[in-house]
């Protein structure tokens, strides 16, 4: 990668260029802006200030202006006929091919000087792309530092853009690009319509973003903050890091390390490169880590507890909230213990293991999150995994999920653990369109269908995740699309009664209709008794009329009192364009109940609250298929409605 800063340097006019010796002279005029180029990037910056702003204005003002222009186009130039060279110096230069896109007219082109793309736009698109890239991928501050890790700089994203502008503008002057690009520009034809004209701009921007992502490459620190005092260096401690030496030594092993073991000259750590005092830094900060954590080329996890990998497990890095996410987004993460020795990649098998033993996270599930596919993974399993970590501010429980769950909230400290994970889950269920997977967790007494707390979700069912990724819970689109109100979660449901018995045996299990099924409940009282009991779905019994009979015959006392019936409210169906309702074979339904409810009345006159413990997962099972006519659910001795909860 290269590093050099395109910034204003003094050099020979391109206009000065004969026809005599142009390889010879183009060559010498490369070797001699190379050093200078060199030679600013190494230079030590001046110490971040207030002034750092205008400073900043200031170099994007010469990277942008008139100068900044010309010298980019004499690089590219200078870059192009350096390539071309090493194809042979003694090859003739002919006029290409069309289809190589080479135009060699030297209209306004100094002569002897190869133009083989149109200079002015493909410099245009580059420097916008490369722009775009640095200010919406990339993180907001970098440390720069040269090959061998010294020479440190914490630098903004115009200074960013300098230093990895001639890495790119190498990249397009390469043949292959060359002809790419060619091959794009030759869509501008005069029959082409509007739709193609978008394809070919298209084409070109697709070509540069590949261009850039494999030009651009920085390392990024993943580790624990020190405990103690001083500490860790801050944004604001960056002029006066020398006075910390501990710290300081954390940045500057870190920066050798990325050079010297990952060829990179660029990195970015939480701790100084995050400007925490200002919000709007700090909200853009949090809200892009995750994507930051994904771009980088490598991820440098820094154990700082472990001296050996079979200790690792031990390490604190494990139980700490945000870097669940560091562990889970990078494509490569390779772990170094507190002397910094190489320990091993999450390619090998060792250190997965050490991982898996630690987090309790599978190698399926690593693999799909290093694959950049962690949205198969459910998202109550992903709620899982942060369940018991531990934040210093109790809003960063919600807030390190947002990148996991792939939702975005604002930052708002002090608002509360509760709250915020409240907004977390109520923007799931806005943005998201498979959300029954979020009600996979365990309820306690007074529970809404949104969770108050993450640790809700230390328990939940994998009976309906898929081996291959996802859920099964998401094969079946809900009738009516569930919503967020004043009122609760409107949810549509079908409504299941069951009665609850000890017996054993159940020859005497009539269903009602063609549908049928058995379960089992632990059912918890108030107090927290626990009882095992089985229910028997849509049972004949309970449609006959005579519930006191009922009581009589099957007497089940319920740990809080209740009596033999309890109604589960099946959640996982759909319904096709026909009217049919689909219904699954593998049924999740929440436990819930009324007043009323005990006497036989099936439908919810009112109040309706969900049972404590975990929602009822069974086999449904049917004489004549899953699939029936909405006005014939009734039939069955089943109820079609929607809820609040």
């Amino acid at each position: 990668m290269s590093t050099r800063s395109t910034r204003k340097s003094t050099a020979p006019e391109s206009n000065s260029h004969s026809d005599m010796g142009v390889t010879d002279l183009l060559s010498a005029l490369v070797a001699f802006m190379q050093p200078v180029i060199q030679k600013y990037v190494a230079s030590p910056g001046p110490a971040l200030s207030k002034d750092s702003d205008k400073n900043d204005r200031i170099e994007a003002e010469l990277i942008n202006g008139l100068e900044g222009t010309a010298l980019l186009s004499a690089l590219t130039e200078f870059v192009t006929a350096t390539v071309n060279s090493t194809l042979g110096e003694d090859k003739k230069r002919e006029e290409p091919a069309p289809a190589e896109g080479v135009d060699n007219k030297i209209s306004k082109v100094p002569p002897g000087i190869p133009k083989t793309v149109p200079r002015s736009e493909l410099e245009t698109m580059t420097l916008s792309a490369v722009r775009a890239h640095v200010f919406n991928k990339m993180p907001i501050r970098l440390l720069a530092f040269d090959k061998s890790g010294s020479d440190i700089q914490l630098i903004g994203r115009n200074k960013i853009t300098a230093r990895i502008l001639p890495g790119v503008l190498a990249k397009t002057a390469e043949p292959k690009f060359q002809s790419a690009w060619a091959a794009a520009e030759a869509l501008n034809d005069v029959d082409v319509v509007i739709t193609s004209m978008r394809y070919r701009h298209n084409k070109m921007n697709e070509l540069l973003r590949k261009v850039i992502e494999k030009s651009v490459n920085y390392a990024i620190l993943s580790h624990t903050w020190m405990r103690d005092i001083p500490g860790d260096i801050t944004f604001q401690d960056w002029a006066t890091r020398e006075h910390n030496p501990r710290g300081n030594t954390k940045i500057v092993k870190f920066c050798e390390v990325a050079a010297w073991n990952h060829n990179v000259t660029l990195g970015w750590i939480d701790t100084v490169c995050i400007n925490k005092d200002s919000s709007s830094e700090l909200d853009e900060s949090i809200r892009s880590m995750y994507s930051w954590y994904r771009g980088a080329s490598a991820c440098i996890t820094y154990l700082s507890e472990t001296t050996n990998i079979s200790d690792a497990h031990h390490d604190s890095w494990f139980t700490r909230g945000w870097t669940l996410q560091e562990l889970l987004a990078p494509s490569l993460s390779i772990f170094y213990n507190g002397n910094w020795k190489r320990m091993g990649s999450s390619n090998d098998v060792e250190i997965q293991t050490a991982i898996q033993k630690a987090t309790g996270i599978t190698s399926k599930e690593l693999d799909l999150s290093w694959t950049g596919a962690i949205e198969k993974i459910p998202f109550s399993r992903r709620m899982q995994l942060a369940c018991g970590r531990q934040v210093t501010r109790e809003e960063d429980t919600s807030y390190s999920l947002m990148g996991i769950l792939d939702v975005d909230i604002s930052i708002a400290y002090g608002e509360g653990s509760s709250r915020a994970f409240l907004r977390l889950v109520r923007e799931l269920l806005k943005t998201k369109k498979n959300v029954i997977d979020l009600f996979n967790r365990t309820y306690d007494y007074g529970d809404r269908l949104l969770p108050s707390s993450l640790e809700s979700y230390n328990y939940r069912s994998a009976w309906h995740d898929d081996p291959n990724g996802g859920t099964r819970l998401d094969n079946l689109q809900p009738l009516d699309p569930i919503i967020l109100t004043n009122l609760g979660v409107r949810i549509p449901i079908l409504l299941t009664p069951g009665l609850a018995t000890d017996a054993v045996d159940d020859r005497k299990y009539v269903p009602k209709g063609d549908l049928y099924g058995k379960t089992s409940f632990t059912y918890i009282s108030r107090a927290g008794t626990k009882r095992v009991i089985n229910i028997l779905l849509l049972d004949s019994k309970l449609y006959a009329g005579d519930i006191t009979n009922l009581r009589a015959t099957r007497p089940v006392a319920l740990p809080d009192g209740a009596l033999a019936i309890c109604m589960l409210a099946i959640v996982n169906f759909g319904v096709d364009t026909s009217g049919h309702i689909l219904l699954p074979e593998q049924c999740f339904a929440l436990d819930i109940s009324w007043d009323g409810l005990q006497s036989g009345i099936f439908s919810p006159p009112g109040s309706v609250e969900i049972r404590a413990g975990a929602p009822a997962n069974f086999l449904l099972k049917s004489k004549k298929g899953f699939k029936i006519h909405k006005d014939e659910v009734e039939k069955h001795g089943m109820q079609l409605v929607s809820l609040y909860l």
